[in-house]
C-alpha cells in the first residue's frame, strides 16, 4: 500500500482499490456481472517521472488491474480523478456514476475474456 498526498488530504491505492470495489458491487447489480467470484482489484501509480518518488498531480496516473484468475482488465485513471474516487470511498459515500461506468465496461470485458476461454 502506497500514501499519496493531493491538495490537504492524503489517500491510499487501497483505497482506490475499495473505491473500484464498491463500483463493482453497483455493477454487479445492475446485471454486468457474466462470471461467478469477485475480482481481484490491484491499484498502481504510473509515475510521470523517472524520479517514482516525485509525484505529479497533472501527469501521473494510476492502473486498476481487475483480474479473475489470470484474466484482466486495466482501467486507467488521472492522478486528481483517482484521488477523489479515493477519499469519496473514505467518506462511505457511494461510488459516482463516471467510475460505476467505467468500472461496468471493464466488467464486462473481462466476463467477454472468460467466456472466450470455456466457449
Amino acid at each position: 500500500m502506497a500514501m499519496y498526498n493531493f491538495k490537504k488530504d492524503s489517500f491510499t491505492t487501497n483505497e482506490i482499490s475499495g473505491a473500484v470495489a464498491q463500483a463493482c458491487i453497483a455493477t454487479f447489480f445492475t446485471g454486468g456481472y457474466l462470471f461467478d467470484g469477485f475480482p481481484r482489484i490491484m491499484a498502481k501509480r504510473n509515475p510521470s517521472s523517472d524520479i517514482h518518488e516525485r509525484v505529479s498531480e497533472q501527469n501521473d496516473t494510476f492502473d486498476i488491474v481487475v483480474s479473475v484468475d489470470d484474466a484482466s482488465v486495466t482501467l486507467s485513471l488521472h492522478f486528481a480523478d483517482a484521488a477523489a474516487h479515493a477519499l469519496q470511498f473514505r467518506k462511505k459515500d457511494a461510488s459516482d456514476q463516471r467510475l460505476i461506468e467505467l468500472v461496468e465496461t471493464a466488467v464486462v470485458k473481462l466476463g467477454s475474456i472468460l467466456r472466450g476461454r470455456t466457449s
